[in-house]
């Protein structure tokens, strides 16, 4: 890992997906992958879908679905 590399800490995986870099000289550093597919907002899952057409609902639940496999 590059930025352990270069400030020193200890490296702890928080998800497959995000990083932290902590006790470094510098403070914490956080790294992750930047998107929507690999940190789901839980609100998202949680909530009953507003959408009422059956593509939405449809599109919806392969969301969920693919959040859950990441989760496990």
């Amino acid at each position: 890992m590059l930025v352990r590399e270069l400030f020193g800490g200890e490296l702890n995986v928080v998800s497959p997906h995000r990083l932290l870099v902590e006790n470094t000289r510098w403070g914490e550093f956080g790294i992750e992958l930047d998107t929507q597919y690999a940190h789901p907002d839980k609100s998202l899952l949680d909530d009953p879908h507003a959408e009422d057409s059956e593509w939405a609902r449809h599109q919806h639940q392969r969301r969920i679905e693919f959040h859950q496999k990441l989760v496990n």
